[in-house]
């Protein structure tokens, strides 16, 4: 899938420079012509400008599938084109060291303590980050991490669901210092980008309207992909015929000079 994916990424480009006009004089008058549908063309010309057209229609759409699913399937691929140029940070438990005895120590900071403390701390970060907190969704002590996870819906989310929320920070549960912030939004760019490509694949963000245009995506893929088998199986067969009547004219014999006996 997740090679799929990558050259499905690539062909999105691709696909999108075919459409431009080979030169560039009245460019944009020859490009209009791309988004159009001729319907009273023929079969072939119909099938030709709806799959051009609506690859132009939907292709930031498309490519944001596409490179989405890179980034679940080929993570590492994606780390390394993307971190180059885009700022991010790992989830705080990405990096968190695990309990230095490797026992499930019990936290010197009891559970109703640690939660009056994770209310203050993320009250302290958020007038510090300039962010507001809408609601909390979960607070839990992690046995492996000895720290304590508070996660809250805040105004840097963007995904709908509260189960998705990705405002969180992390304390230690002996001393209650903060060991991490993490903002799915507004901190580092790439965090960002990764939230909202996560949105957008999964149709987490803009309720039913945008999961509404996602399945119309999928039929216009299945679109795209039916018009450019068609496609290419009748220039595939032109160019057989043409193949064909230039090696019969090259066989023919040719007739003798002076007539036929």
């Amino acid at each position: 899938m997740g090679i799929v994916a990558l050259i499905w990424t690539i062909d999105c480009f691709i696909g999108f420079y075919l459409t431009l006009p080979a030169s560039v004089g009245r460019f944009w008058q020859r490009w209009k012509l791309a988004w159009q549908v001729k319907w009273r063309a023929s079969a072939f010309r119909v099938n030709f400008d709806l799959h051009r057209a609506s690859g132009l229609w939907f292709w930031p759409a498309l490519l944001v599938l596409a490179w989405s699913s890179v980034m679940f399937n080929l993570p590492a691929i994606y780390h390394r084109l993307t971190d180059a140029i885009l700022d991010y940070r790992p989830p705080p438990d990405d990096g968190m060291s695990m309990s230095p005895t490797g026992e499930d120590l019990p936290p010197r900071i009891d559970f109703r303590t640690a939660l009056s403390a994770a209310q203050r701390l993320m009250a302290v970060q958020a007038a510090s980050h300039g962010f507001s907190v809408e609601r909390p969704v979960v607070f839990q002590y992690e046995y492996d991490h000895h720290a304590y996870f508070y996660n809250v819906k805040s105004s840097r989310d963007v995904w709908d669901s509260d189960h998705n929320s990705e405002t969180t920070l992390t304390f230690n549960a002996d001393t209650g210092a903060l060991r991490s912030l993490n903002l799915p939004t507004g901190e580092h760019t790439g965090n960002t980008v990764f939230t909202w490509l996560v949105g957008l694949h999964q149709a987490w963000v803009f309720g039913l309207p945008y999961s509404i245009f996602l399945c119309v995506l999928g039929l216009a893929i299945a679109t795209l992909s039916s018009t450019g088998v068609y496609i290419w199986w009748t220039k595939w067969q032109g160019r057989g015929l043409a193949t064909r009547k230039q090696a019969s004219f090259t066989q023919t014999p040719a007739q003798p000079k002076g007539g036929t006996l």
